[in-house]
């Protein structure tokens, strides 16, 4: 939970995409506060469904271990704009876009133990 500001995103400027912004609070408010512009193609609660927003659970594998890569049933998996997706791979070094279009979030699913099959 932030001390201040919004629960995910504080922003007076600049753009969120691909980005999953999601479980984050600050008194009640939503996950990212002002999400009517800038942000695009991000996973958050706030209810914002416009510009390639999804505001379904990302279904992390296993939030509680610190394993947040989004499961193979994530709504996250394929929604994301594959034209801002500038690197090759994703934080665990899988090549970025699997199946079409890049996942929302920092990592692409995989299916459940390939983990590194994809490099």
């Amino acid at each position: 939970a932030a001390a201040s500001g919004a629960g995910g995103v504080y922003r007076s400027n600049g753009t969120v995409k691909n980005s999953i912004v999601y479980f984050n609070t600050v008194s009640g408010s939503p996950d990212d506060l002002n999400t009517t512009v800038g942000v695009t193609y991000t996973c958050a609660s706030d209810g914002n469904t416009s510009n390639g927003n999804i505001t379904g659970d990302p279904l992390f594998r296993d939030p509680a271990g610190g394993d947040y890569r989004v499961s193979w049933a994530s709504p996250c998996k394929d929604a994301g704009d594959s034209s801002a997706a500038t690197w090759p791979t994703d934080l665990n070094g899988t090549t970025r876009i699997l199946y079409g279009a890049v996942d929302i979030g920092a990592y692409e699913a995989t299916p459940s133990g390939s983990m590194f099959l994809f490099k």
